[in-house]
C-alpha cells in the first residue's frame, strides 16, 4: 500500500528520504477525508495539533482555526514561525493571490509585545477613518491563565503601535507593511466564563489635552496652515499639509470652549478640507483632490464577499448661494456657485466674497460626498488605504471610481477588509479610453480605439484594461505614493536623485515648505531619469506643463533659498519632459 501510492508523487530528494523515516503515511482516500485530515474536523472549528513525545508526555505544536478559504495557523514554539518569532503568524490558502500575513510591530509602551502574549489574541481589529473621526485599534484576548487581569493588567494611558505585514502576496518574495499608527488605550472590559476581554485604543496625540483640554482664543489674519501648525506644536507631534493652491487666511475666527481637535476639524470642514490624526501627525488633505488622483488599485467582483450600494432619491446639489454680512459695511451679500435647480443655501459669517464662495463651495462638496454609496467586505488586501480611490468593476451599473472613506481591517481566524466608499464616478467609457491610452503608451497594446470600442463585449474585460492600466502605474510608482519614503524610493529607483536621505530630512524637518507635496507629485508622474535642464527655470516649466505644480512663481522665488533645490527642480523637469 505504501508503495503503491508512495511511487505515484514526484517529490525533492530531501522530502522522499524524510518521509520514508516515518513509521507510516496515512493517504486521503475522498476529497471530504483529506479536507478533514488538512483543516481538522468538521464538527468544530478550532483544534489543536499534538504529538507524544518518549519521556515527555504530549507536546502541543500549533493551534489551527478553520476558516472560509482554509485554515489559520498558530504555532506555539518561535523557531516554528516564520520569519519574525514575535509575530503572531497566520496562513489561509486563499487561491493565487494571499500566502501569509500577520500582526508585526505591536508595541506596548514603547516595548515589542512578545510572543507569548501576543499568543492570547484572539482578534485584533484596525480601523482607518479618511477625516471626521479617529482611527482605533481593538485587541480581543482570551485570558485563559489570568495574565491580562494581574501582570499585563492595562492602565489609563498605555500606548500602543501596530502593523499588518503581509508575505509573498502576489508572488514569492512580495511582501508588504501597513503601518497603523500610533494609538492611546481608551477603554478596555472582561467578561467570564472563559475570561476573556477587550482593549480598545485611538489614534490621538500622546498629549491627551489634545481632544480633552477646552480652549478659548481668537485667531486673527491666521493661515489654516499656521493654527494647524501651533496646534501640532501645543500637541508635541507634527503637521502634515497636503493641500494644493494658495494658503487660505481666515481675518478673525474664535475657538469657543473647544478642545484643539474639535476646533480645527471644524474648521478644516468649513473650508473643505478633511482633517486625521495618524502616526503622531495632524494630517491635513483636500478631499476634492484627491478624488482626482489616479486610482490606488482595482476591486473586481470575485473579491467581494458582500456588498450593498445606495443612492438618495434627491440626487446631488447642483449649485449653493452663501447669505452673508459685510463686516465693514454690515450690508448683507448673497454669494452663489453653481447653476441648476437643486441650490444649497446657508448663511453665516464671511471675511469677504471670495471666502463666502470658498465655504459654500466647500459646503456643496460635503453635502453631495456620499450622496451615493458602496458598502463592501473582502478579503483583506494592505495595498488600499483611506483617502485613496479605487475602481470597483464587474457590479453592472454600480461599477465605477469610488473614494475610500473607511476601511476596517481584522485578522483573527482570517483576514477581511470592512469597507465604506463614496462615488466618484459611475463607470464611463471616458474611464477606459483613459485606460486605454495608457496602455498604449507603455507598449502594452497599439490600438486603444479599438477596445475602447468592444470592451462591453466580453465580461470583465472592463475589470482587465483597469487593473492592467493601475498596475503598470502602480510599479512605476504612481497611485500608490502616498508618503515622502514612498516618493523618495520611487525617484531613487529611477535614478532621477540620488541621495533620499538627504532629500527625506529637508521634507521632515520643513526646511523646504511644500517639499513634500512636490516630491510625491512627481513620483506619480515619472517614470524614468531623462536629461536635467539647463536651468531651474526650465525645469518649473517642465513641471508646470506636466501638471506636477500650479505655483511656479513659488519655486522661482525660492529655489535659490536651500542647497542643491536648483538642481533637484531641473532634475524632475527633465524626468517629467
Amino acid at each position: 500500500m505504501f508503495d503503491q501510492y508512495f511511487e505515484k508523487f514526484d517529490l525533492a530528494p530531501e522530502v522522499t528520504a524524510a518521509l520514508k523515516k516515518c513509521k507510516c503515511i496515512a493517504y486521503a482516500e475522498t476529497k471530504a477525508e483529506l479536507e478533514e485530515m488538512a483543516y481538522g474536523p468538521t464538527h468544530t472549528s478550532r483544534y489543536d495539533v499534538v504529538y507524544p513525545i518518549e519521556g515527555n508526555g504530549t507536546v502541543k505544536e500549533a493551534e489551527v482555526v478553520r476558516c472560509k478559504n482554509g485554515c489559520v495557523v498558530n504555532f506555539m514554539e518561535d523557531y516554528m514561525r516564520r520569519r519574525d518569532p514575535d509575530s503572531y503568524l497566520m496562513t489561509e490558502n486563499c487561491g493565487d493571490i494571499y500566502s501569509a500575513y500577520t500582526w508585526g510591530n505591536l508595541t506596548w509602551n514603547g516595548a515589542a509585545v512578545t510572543s507569548k502574549m501576543v499568543g492570547y489574541k484572539a482578534t485584533v481589529t484596525y480601523t482607518d477613518a479618511a477625516s471626521g473621526e479617529a482611527d482605533s485599534l481593538e485587541i480581543s484576548m482570551n485570558d485563559r491563565d489570568r495574565q491580562w487581569t494581574t501582570a499585563w493588567m492595562p492602565k489609563t494611558g498605555d500606548t500602543l503601535t501596530a502593523a499588518i505585514k503581509v508575505y509573498d502576496w502576489e508572488r514569492e518574495g512580495d511582501n508588504r507593511t501597513l503601518d497603523c499608527g500610533f494609538f492611546i488605550l481608551d477603554n478596555y472590559s472582561f467578561s467570564w466564563w472563559p475570561m476573556t476581554g477587550t482593549i480598545s485604543a485611538v489614534s490621538v496625540p500622546a498629549d491627551s489635552a489634545f481632544r480633552a483640554t477646552q480652549r478659548t482664543k481668537t485667531w486673527e489674519k491666521a493661515t489654516l496652515q499656521a493654527i494647524g501648525n501651533e496646534i501640532a506644536a501645543r500637541a508635541g507631534i507634527t503637521l502634515t499639509w497636503d493641500v494644493e493652491g494658495e494658503p487660505i487666511t481666515v481675518e478673525s475666527v474664535e475657538q469657543s470652549e473647544q478642545t484643539d481637535c474639535e476646533f480645527y476639524m471644524s474648521l478644516c470642514e468649513e473650508y473643505g478640507l478633511s482633517m486625521k490624526v495618524y502616526a503622531q501627525k495632524i494630517v491635513v488633505y483636500d478631499r476634492e483632490q484627491y478624488k482626482e488622483r489616479d486610482v490606488a488599485g482595482t476591486i473586481r467582483e470575485s473579491e467581494i464577499e458582500s456588498g450593498s450600494w445606495n443612492t438618495t432619491l434627491d440626487g446631488t446639489y447642483t449649485g449653493g448661494e452663501y447669505t452673508y454680512t459685510d463686516p465693514n459695511t454690515e450690508e448683507e451679500i448673497k454669494v452663489t456657485v453653481g447653476t441648476g435647480t437643486r441650490i444649497l443655501k446657508q448663511s453665516g459669517k464671511a471675511d469677504n466674497k471670495a471666502d463666502a464662495e470658498r465655504k459654500i463651495t466647500a459646503a456643496v462638496a460635503n453635502a453631495n460626498h456620499g450622496a451615493t454609496t458602496l458598502s463592501l467586505t473582502i478579503m483583506g488586501r494592505p495595498d488600499l488605504v483611506a483617502s485613496q480611490c479605487v475602481t470597483v468593476v464587474g457590479i453592472g451599473r454600480l461599477s465605477g471610481k469610488y473614494f475610500i472613506d473607511s476601511i476596517t481591517h481584522t485578522v483573527g481566524g482570517g483576514y477581511t477588509m470592512d469597507m465604506e466608499l463614496s462615488l466618484v464616478e459611475a463607470m464611463t467609457e471616458e474611464v477606459i479610453k483613459d485606460a486605454t491610452e495608457r496602455l498604449a503608451a507603455v507598449g502594452v497594446m497599439d490600438s486603444p480605439e479599438y477596445w475602447v470600442q468592444h470592451y462591453k463585449d466580453v465580461a470583465n474585460l472592463d475589470g482587465l484594461i483597469l487593473n492592467m492600466a493601475t498596475r503598470i502605474k502602480t510599479n512605476l510608482g504612481g497611485s500608490s505614493i502616498t508618503t515622502v519614503d514612498d516618493a523618495l524610493d520611487v525617484l531613487t529607483r529611477t535614478g532621477v536623485i540620488n541621495s533620499p536621505d538627504y532629500w527625506a530630512e529637508a521634507a521632515e524637518a520643513g526646511k523646504v515648505q511644500y517639499l513634500d507635496i512636490l516630491l510625491k507629485k512627481a513620483a506619480q508622474t515619472i517614470t524614468k531619469a531623462g536629461v536635467r535642464t539647463s536651468t531651474p527655470e526650465e525645469g518649473v516649466a517642465a513641471l508646470v506643463a506636466a501638471g506636477v505644480i500650479n505655483t511656479p512663481e513659488f519655486w522661482l522665488a525660492n529655489y535659490g533659498t536651500f542647497p542643491s533645490l536648483d538642481l533637484l527642480l531641473q532634475a524632475l523637469g527633465g524626468a517629467v519632459k
